[in-house]
């Protein structure tokens, strides 16, 4: 899988625009309309997160993601988006820098929502020195090739389950830590709601913050008309606060965002038990 992503990211930077955007609407049509690829759970956590919502109204919805996501899968294949990040905007970038300046790092904890890897190479294009945690991909051709892709602008990708000290590492030297909240964490994570209803979610920034004292920032990146606006929010650090307490506000941030756009958000996992 490796190699056959090198080759095809090499064919679409060489080819005409219009041989890129037949690539994007093969891969949408191919996943919704004829292998139809998790169709049925993304209606169902439609239902779940916007109960009011019409069958026709879900359809729409989930057409326009498995369309944005098709361009966004052809954009990271094709690697070279880091190079030029200027689409990007950042309506509060001085609530991130703000948070820099405690010299304790920054927890950036957000969900699978719009073209995330661009908010973070454009916070790298910044000057700013950010690393991710990642869940390891089964494949691993297509775990390496992104990994080098993410490598680019990250100072390290790392992964779920790797040796905590790196990330301590990386805060005490005041950079920026990436980990994105929203996946069901089963029996390794809190309970806490989500779109009303109760999930598990990661705790990891949260223990992180206790621990250290870096600050937590939510962010988002919602694309509008061809710019993609990116916006931050910083989580109440009362020192009083419990972990669960912690989570359930990073959590409503992440729900805020994709209320923003919810044919932005990655709605193929299985979030919830329901």
């Amino acid at each position: 899988m490796y190699f056959f992503l090198k080759i095809y990211s090499f064919i679409l930077r060489l080819s005409p625009q219009f041989i890129v955007k037949f690539n994007e609407y093969f891969i949408y049509s191919l996943l919704f309309h004829f292998i139809k690829i998790r169709r049925e759970l993304v209606d169902k956590n439609l239902s779940i997160a916007f109960p009011t919502l019409s069958a026709k109204e879900r359809y729409l919805i989930s057409k326009k993601c498995y369309k944005f996501f098709s361009k966004e899968m052809v954009d990271l294949i094709k690697g070279s988006f880091w190079k030029d990040t200027s689409r990007v905007q950042f309506e509060n970038i001085q609530e991130l820098e703000k948070a820099l300046e405690l010299n304790r790092g920054v927890l950036l904890v957000g969900g699978h929502l719009g073209a995330f890897d661009k908010a973070f190479a454009s916070i790298k294009k910044k000057g700013h020195k950010i690393s991710g945690v990642a869940y390891e991909q089964n494949n691993k051709g297509s775990d390496r090739y992104f990994k080098n892709i993410r490598e680019n602008f990250f100072t390290k990708q790392l992964y779920r389950g790797d040796d905590l000290k790196e990330i301590l590492h990386l805060l005490k030297k005041n950079e920026i830590v990436v980990l994105l909240s929203d996946q069901n964490a089963r029996h390794k994570g809190i309970d806490v709601n989500f779109f009303g209803y109760p999930c598990s979610t990661f705790s990891g920034a949260a223990v992180l913050h206790k621990r250290t004292g870096a600050p937590i920032l939510c962010f988002d990146i919602i694309k509008q008309n061809q710019e993609y606006w990116t916006s931050f929010k910083k989580i109440n650090e009362e020192n009083n606060r419990d972990i669960a307490s912690v989570v359930q506000e990073y959590t409503f941030a992440i729900e805020e965002s994709i209320k923003k756009d919810p044919s932005q958000y990655f709605w193929f996992h299985n979030r919830w038990r329901v």
